[in-house]
């Protein structure tokens, strides 16, 4: 490379990029985001989901629409064991969102979140919304059933507790 053209490279970048950014604030808007988003991947892969949850939510704050900033910080606020914040944001996607594979996806974490707030029965329909949008999914299969399961389960050991006369029987 000749001399002369790294420097008409090294001027561009110094008067062009400054003004490009100026007439441009919505991509240095979108890149200062996803700069952001990026970080937050790098912790949440790190496993440090509070400082993954602050990105995204810090990159949400200047792009409120990114379906996949709202995504990833329910991803981290899960994994952190905020399971209201978590299911807050795949909420907002489940009904908001016009990318089916997100959407899916929310729903399918909503799924798991509920389940592990405990809540069976609101978990099971999650996973059937899941699956009318994605039949082919296989854990939402295996957790549907296994959900249904742990339902049967706690009926079973509802039962033992309010008839126990009835379960001494069950076992001669």
């Amino acid at each position: 490379m000749k001399l002369s053209n790294f420097i008409n490279l090294k001027l561009i970048w110094i008067y062009l990029l400054p003004i490009w950014q100026v007439i441009s604030p919505q991509i240095s808007v979108a890149l200062s985001a996803n700069g952001k988003g990026l970080e937050g991947v790098k912790f949440y892969q790190k496993k440090e989901f509070n400082k993954a949850s602050q990105k995204f939510s810090d990159a949400l704050n200047d792009k409120p629409t990114d379906s996949t900033l709202t995504y990833n910080l329910g991803n981290s606020f899960y994994k952190e064991g905020k399971f209201e914040e978590a299911l807050q944001n795949y909420s907002k996607l489940a009904e908001e969102e016009s990318n089916n594979s997100i959407k899916q996806k929310s729903i399918y974490n909503m799924g798991n979140t509920l389940y592990q707030m405990n809540k069976l029965e609101e978990s099971v329909l999650a996973y059937k919304k899941a699956l009318e949008l994605k039949s082919t999914d296989m854990k939402a299969k295996y957790n549907l059933e296994f959900v249904r399961e742990q339902i049967k389960k706690n009926q079973k050991n509802e039962e033992k507790k309010d008839n126990p006369e009835k379960s001494k029987d069950n076992k001669n």
